[in-house]
């Protein structure tokens, strides 16, 4: 275990701050069932129960957030089913889901598309998750709502509401020995008789760290970050609206190894600076008697520069250097505006419309001619349809102009049986599409390491998803107990997908370009039981890929197992909880076309993750104590072989995953 020492003096320096954190409640379901039943709120024109939803629903409260301790989103995510995380240590940790990833999958802050993407993903470490309430996730697409972008899945994190008559402050510090120290808090508070005001702040730091310690270089890059939020709901006579507003900004230091000569000591230093903001305003208001509308319109900014500095090592004064290609900048920015029309009372045939305008910008140094947009102007329908009394069908269909690409009518069809009130059937078809970014459109990188070029004629991605699924919930009162079970299986295929390749070897170009057709799906199987004070969460998913160069090789398709549990036990007297995690990723096979047109084996090492974690609470709940040792099986590399591996990964045959095992305190208050 890294230096330990930081812990003693930790503990004594955390208990004089009047530090953060969260009620911890009764983890008794049967008085409180929004663990196996919670509402949902994503592409709804109304918040409704999972099990009331065509739609199928993954959804990660609060008190699981808590419970696991993460300093960002990837830490979440990457402990769920069905969902995989990888790693760059300068452009940070990236989603798969249905093995779909990069922008393929949305992701969405309450409601609004986050903007800035780095080689296709949005940084996950770059979400911080002490303002998170819960996080809602639809695996398949979604696109006759959110449009592009939503082939593989829409991830929505839905952030503190402010909460009417309530006021509460409160505040945090956590530190864990592979270099993270964090701190924050917030406060919540009513202004008048109908509004509500809810402010939050922190900040996390983290050293860096590389096995030799020794070199001013490290594997993984120090960070510091800071995330601001506001969130203000206030009411007029027929209107609601609620205020979202978030900044983040982050500096991460990627410091040369020191030159030392007979006459000097210097090093090279570049100093990558983000800031990302996503603002948002939801309104709710009745048109007549008969129809409601909801509308969400908002703007994201994102800004990266990278600056580099010449560090003389013997006065220690830092130049920066002056050349373009060392020192630039990328500016990406959005605006969004959607409404849905739905009729204010529930009907047996109830027909929802509304409009999806989104607009893109880019202004880069990367980018050639610098300035480029691209916009996306839609109008879709959905109908609900109750059959019967246990039969429910939704179509939909959406049909876009894009001022770059023609787009498809983009048609869904979900249905749901409730033989009764413990079954659920779902089943569903989405087809979706995703419009070439800007990036890969206009993208012009060329410095002493890269070679890269968009491509302007490149098409865009098609999807076509099925799923078909079955839930099942079950409440015992009499022996104090609830269960809930779920088993899925879907389908994906996607034609012209993009990627990066080189086309010329001896200048090492790449350009991005229509490669082929992904087909793949899966299985899985979740289950819920709580018992008195004792929960139990369990998920066993089989993905499969099937294999587009089977007629090369002898294999038609690649297997690949997931498993993740998650067991949590109160003991009510001594107001303690115990948590474990254990998530396992299986081995990924597959064959890809290289570079050269050759047809190569694509493979990633299976790895697990397991987790404990314990928190005590005090002064009626309101100071928590929580501590615990992460990553217990000490995973920091794994084996990966990809050939399409972009200029960003490096030709080595390792992923760095983690930073191996730690152990962490974190010290919460709230009044």
């Amino acid at each position: 275990m890294r230096n330990l020492s930081w812990l003693y003096t930790f503990v004594l320096v955390a208990s004089s701050f009047q530090t953060i954190g969260s009620n911890t409640d009764s983890l008794n379901f049967l008085k409180d069932t929004t663990k196996l039943d919670p509402v949902v709120v994503t592409g709804l024109h109304t918040a409704i129960k999972t099990s009331e939803s065509v739609v199928k629903f993954k959804v990660i409260d609060r008190e699981t957030i808590i419970q696991l301790a993460p300093v960002n989103l990837a830490d979440i995510l990457s402990r769920q089913s069905n969902i995989r995380i990888a790693n760059d240590n300068l452009l940070g940790s990236s989603i798969s889901l249905q093995n779909l990833s990069g922008q393929q999958i949305k992701l969405l802050l309450n409601g609004m598309p986050i903007t800035g993407r780095e080689n296709g993903n949005i940084n996950l470490d770059q979400i911080l998750p002490e303002n998170i309430d819960r996080i809602e996730i639809i695996e398949g697409p979604l696109s006759v709502i959110y449009g592009t972008d939503a082939l593989g899945g829409i991830i929505n994190i839905i952030t503190k509401q402010p909460i009417k008559g309530q006021t509460q402050t409160n505040v945090f510090a956590y530190s864990e020995t592979v270099g993270h120290y964090n701190f924050g808090g917030g406060v919540m508070s009513p202004i008048g008789k109908n509004n509500a005001l809810n402010l939050s702040f922190s900040r996390n730091f983290f050293e860096g760290f590389s096995e030799n310690n020794q070199q001013r270089s490290k594997l993984w890059k120090p960070r510091e970050q800071y995330n601001g939020a506001l969130a203000f709901h206030f009411k007029t006579k027929n209107t609601t609206w609620n205020l979202h507003s978030s900044l983040f900004m982050e500096t991460i230091q990627s410091k040369g190894n020191a030159i030392i000569n007979s006459t000097e000591a210097y090093a090279f230093d570049d100093y990558f600076k983000t800031t990302r903001g996503v603002h948002s305003l939801n309104t709710r208001f009745n048109v007549n008697s008969k129809w409601r509308v909801d509308m969400i319109n908002g703007f994201s900014h994102y800004i990266r520069k990278k600056e580099a500095y010449l560090k003389d090592l013997q006065t220690l004064e830092s130049n920066k250097i002056n050349n373009n290609e060392e020192n630039t900048q990328n500016n990406f920015s959005g605006i969004m505006m959607r409404a849905i029309f739905s009729p204010i009372k529930k009907q047996r045939l109830s027909l929802m419309w509304g409009y999806d305008f989104n607009l893109d910008f880019a202004n880069a140094d990367r980018i050639s001619e610098n300035t480029k947009y691209l916009g996306d102007f839609a109008l879709f329908s959905m109908l609900d349809y109750q059959i019967s009394k246990t039969i429910k069908l939704r179509p939909g269909v959406r049909a876009a102009y894009n001022t770059k690409f023609s787009t498809p009518i983009t048609p869904s069809l979900n249905m749901m049986w409730t033989p009764n009130q413990k079954w659920q059937i779902r089943g569903s078809y989405g087809s979706g599409f995703r419009a070439p970014s800007l990036k890969e459109q206009y993208l012009l990188f060329v410095d002493i390491n890269h070679n890269v070029l968009g491509n302007e004629n490149l098409s865009s991605e098609v999807s076509h998803n099925f799923q078909l699924g079955a839930d099942f919930k079950k409440y015992m009162k009499k022996y104090n107990l609830a269960y809930a079970f779920s088993a899925n299986a879907y389908w994906n295929s996607v034609n012209n997908l993009i990627g990066l390749f080189k086309i010329e070897a001896n200048s090492n170009m790449f350009t991005y370009q229509n490669y082929g057709r992904f087909e793949g799906g899966g299985i899985g199987i979740d289950q819920k039981i709580s018992y008195k004070k004792t929960y139990f969460q369990g998920g066993f998913n089989y993905m499969l890929v099937k294999n587009q160069f089977r007629q090369e090789t002898d294999r038609q398709v690649f297997f690949t197992p997931d498993i993740n549990l998650f067991v949590s036990q109160e003991f009510s007297k001594q107001k303690i909880k115990a948590n474990l995690f254990y998530k396992y990723n299986g081995s990924f096979f597959n064959f890809i076309q290289n570079e050269l047109g050759n047809v190569s084996q694509q493979f990633v090492e299976s790895f697990s993750f397991l987790d404990f974690t314990m928190s005590k609470s005090f002064m009626k709940n309101k100071l928590n104590f929580q501590t615990g040792v992460k990553n217990i099986f000490d995973v920091q590399n794994i084996f990966n072989i990809n050939p399409l591996n972009s200029f960003h990964s490096g030709a080595s045959n390792q992923m760095q995953l983690s930073l191996g095992r730690s152990l962490f305190i974190k010290v919460n208050y709230v009044w």
